[in-house]
């Protein structure tokens, strides 16, 4: 966190063009390239928090970097800002990235930092690991948006030409366009409790979290993201509140799951508005993860 937070001063980085509405900068630190992107998003319809989750989760993180095929997040073992994933990426030969992932989130710029490492729970087997010096992200709010900043330094081991590593930064001008068009997934803003698990899947929009009592809770929702409404199904002992944007549990009790999706098309057109529609389960089938 504190490499990519030195990094993100635009001095010492050298200007190599504007594509995409993306500035593209690279960087020689210690003798080490490393690679910059700076977009633009206008206007404050997110918050530096919730362009932050649109740039972290896996889930959506597969529609707009094309360099990620699919990926999975491990269950939290310290902090909801502290997460382990492994990915496959989109490259020829085939490479995998195991990282760890910290996010720090202040109201007005998050930053969210990852780097390679080697745990028991991620075998390689005979597949080449990419290796992730540094890869992070910094969103600042400014007076008309958000200031969005990519930079990396990865090794994928021989399968990219020095060309196309310049090409790798273009990815946060597709990030930005994402949120433009798609919102941003569930936020988790307050959080009082132990958050175990959070992810999101792009099928339905699904996103879940499993959560450890007491406390209480509180998520974001984009309208953009869920136009028609959305579906919680929450398995545990909670009270919990339901409104345009916001959604929270309450005197939570012990494990608690909560899922959230897309209501369907056909029970949105019947009901004909805007559909909030939340089940609770006191016993439902374990869904794993």
């Amino acid at each position: 966190m504190d490499l990519l937070k030195r990094l993100t001063d635009l001095d010492n980085w050298n200007f190599v063009q504007e594509k995409d509405k993306v500035k593209l900068y690279d960087n020689t630190t210690d003798s080490v390239l490393f690679v910059r992107g700076d977009a633009k998003l206008e206007g404050h319809e997110l918050t530096p928090e919730q362009m932050a989750i649109v740039v972290t989760f896996l889930g959506t993180r597969t529609h707009w970097d094309p360099y990620i095929r699919h990926g999975y997040v491990f269950p939290f073992e310290h902090s909801r800002f502290e997460s382990l994933f492994v990915a496959d990426l989109n490259t020829e030969p085939r490479r995998h990235l195991s990282c760890v992932c910290v996010r720090e989130i202040k109201k007005d710029v998050c930053y969210t930092a990852m780097s390679s490492v080697e745990d028991p729970r991620i075998p390689m087997g005979d597949s080449v690991r990419a290796d992730l010096l540094v890869s992070g992200w910094r969103i600042q709010k400014t007076e008309t948006g958000l200031d969005v900043s990519y930079i990396t330094k990865i090794d994928l081991k021989g399968c990219v030409l020095d060309e196309l590593r310049q090409q790798v930064p273009l990815c946060v001008g597709k990030a930005v366009e994402y949120a433009e068009k798609n919102g941003y997934p569930p936020t988790l803003t307050v959080c009082t409790a132990q958050c175990k698990y959070e992810n999101f899947f792009s099928g339905r929009n699904s996103y879940m979290a499993i959560l450890e009592g007491p406390g209480h809770c509180s998520w974001s929702i984009s309208k953009k993201m869920y136009p028609l409404g959305l579906c919680v199904i929450i398995k545990g002992d909670v009270e919990y509140r339901l409104g345009a944007e916001e959604f929270s549990v309450s005197e939570m009790k012990g494990r608690v799951e909560v899922y959230i999706k897309c209501v369907g098309k056909k029970f949105a057109r019947e009901a004909g508005v805007r559909v909030y529609h939340p089940k609770i389960y006191k016993v439902m089938p374990r869904i794993h993860y």
